[in-house]
């Protein structure tokens, strides 16, 4: 199943809110707890994470069963390594979403090492939770991610399309094109982010207007936390769009360098070897005078 598919089904269907009572894991002496996880996209996340790790962990077992019985071949750990690598790409996103959702709730959780434990309580060891600089949710572009996705995901929201891309590039290739509205909107929502975000610098950047010296120490603690909060959103969003696109276009397995061009067109990007196709047209062709 593809990744938006995954998404819509975990956000979009309560059936999720059931299916976990939180963690089972206990804390310990020396943590501190810090709230109670209540926002059901994060327990929904929680609980879909939780049922990646127990097959890839069911799938381990098995395998290595088979292996102890000799009743395996080069294709069937082929085929395994895949399974394992698809199953723990999509744990990773979910548990990246995870953690956006929970910030939405606790904005600590993004400076903080944190844990969830004891069902649904957030447990930290940093001294620095309560020092750190928390923005109003008015200025934090960020603070609705969880409910702008949930409604792309959904198939409910394509209102943010108006994406431009660079024209075909020499030595690209097309292979595919986008066809899911889900995933245009999710690209338009990253860029949307984006662009709120830089807004949130003097003029648009820091070296325009107001220097570093001229800004207020809660102003710069403030931006350093936004700018934090937004670089851990990326690490997340970003694989997700792409991870999207893979699952689209069946035409990208296998293939190390895509990217997007006009008109939502998938290409496969020259590697290093072959970013200089002219040059080897122009080699081949010295070589055919001899």
């Amino acid at each position: 199943m593809g990744i938006i598919s995954i998404l819509s089904a975990v956000l979009g269907n309560t059936e999720f809110d059931n299916l976990s009572d939180g963690s089972a894991e206990k804390s310990i002496k020396g943590e501190v707890p810090r709230g109670i996880i209540s926002f059901p996209a994060s327990r929904r996340l929680f609980a879909a994470s939780t049922i990646l790790t127990d097959r890839i962990s069911e799938l381990e077992k098995s395998h290595d069963t088979f292996h102890t019985l000799g009743q395996v071949d080069e294709a069937n750990c082929r085929e395994y390594a895949e399974t394992i690598i698809s199953l723990t790409e999509r744990m990773n996103l979910l548990n990246g979403l995870l953690w956006l959702s929970v910030a939405e709730q606790y904005p600590q959780v993004m400076f903080c090492k944190t844990a969830i434990k004891n069902g649904w309580e957030i447990f930290s060891r940093d001294k620095e939770w309560d020092n750190i600089p928390l923005t109003p949710s008015g200025s934090n572009p960020m603070s609705d991610f969880m409910d702008r996705l949930r409604v792309i995901v959904c198939g409910r929201d394509f209102s943010l399309q108006d994406e431009k891309f660079e024209d075909l590039k020499l030595g690209e290739e097309v292979i595919g094109f986008v066809q899911d509205e889900r995933i245009k909107a999710l690209r338009a929502l990253i860029s949307a982010l984006k662009d709120a975000m830089l807004k949130q610098l003097p003029d648009g950047s820091l070296p325009v207007g107001k220097s570093l010296d001229e800004m207020k120490v809660g102003e710069i603690r403030r931006l350093t936390a936004l700018g934090i909060h937004f670089k851990k959103l990326s690490e997340t969003i970003n694989p997700l769009f792409w991870r999207a696109v893979r699952d689209t276009v069946p035409e990208t397995k296998g293939v190390d360098r895509i990217a997007i061009r006009q008109d939502w067109n998938v290409v496969r990007c020259p590697t290093p070897e072959d970013a200089f196709p002219e040059l080897e047209v122009l080699l081949r062709s010295i070589m055919s005078v001899r």
